[in-house]
């Protein structure tokens, strides 16, 4: 019976050491979770900054497209309006010339009287 009773001992010793381990254990795997979960949500957070930063980047982008769309039509425009300012200004030229052919045919008229 001693025996028995010193092999229980040593028995229940070992659980005891081997519970310590196992809380000792536990208590690192916790602790490791908690840092982790703290890492998980930094990470979200800046995950959710870096989807800020893109939405507001792609709006950025989508009004200098919007911007530069309109500088495309202010060029086309301004081509348009250049190429009639040129065929005015032709005009314009054409029209002087008929004028003063006119102007010198008249004071050829007057000339000759």
């Amino acid at each position: 019976k001693e025996a028995d009773t010193k092999k229980q001992a040593e028995i229940e010793q070992e659980l005891r050491t081997d519970q310590d381990d196992l809380k000792k254990k536990i208590a690192a795997l916790e602790n490791r979770n908690r840092d982790l979960a703290d890492r998980l949500q930094k990470a979200e957070q800046e995950k959710a900054e870096k989807e800020d930063q893109l939405a507001q980047i792609r709006n950025e982008l989508a009004g200098a497209h919007e911007k530069a769309s309109q500088g495309e039509k202010f060029q086309l425009l301004a081509d348009d309006l250049q190429a009639r300012i040129t065929e005015l200004e032709t005009e314009n030229q054409e029209l002087r010339a008929v004028i003063d052919n006119i102007s010198e045919l008249t004071q050829q008229k007057q000339e000759a009287r």
